[in-house]
């Protein structure tokens, strides 16, 4: 990539910290890394996230699973349970834009 590429790349983090998304249909927000509910789900659900198999997995493939459990490296932390739980709770009435 072009030197200006990688200059606008260093400023991502920045920007994303303060940007919010709007999710519309969930496929370019990302579940884990994106401020769609808030704070980024691996701010605020840290040990839950050290277990994710993808990052970068994106709402819309998150959500359309029955159990978000699916998403993990089994077993989990009993933390990342407790975490597990909460998140099912903020997500599960959560309907696209």
């Amino acid at each position: 990539g072009s030197f200006w590429w990688r200059d606008i790349l260093k400023n991502l983090h920045t920007f994303k910290e303060m940007a919010i998304v709007h999710t519309n249909n969930g496929e370019t927000c990302l579940f884990w890394q994106d401020k769609w509910q808030g704070q980024p789900f691996q701010i605020d659900y840290p040990e839950l996230t050290s277990f994710a198999k993808d990052k970068r997995i994106s709402v819309k493939i998150t959500l359309e699973l029955e159990d978000i459990a699916n998403l993990l490296q089994i077993p989990v932390s009993q933390i990342a349970y407790e975490q597990l739980q909460t998140l099912t709770q903020r997500t599960i009435n959560f309907h696209f834009n």
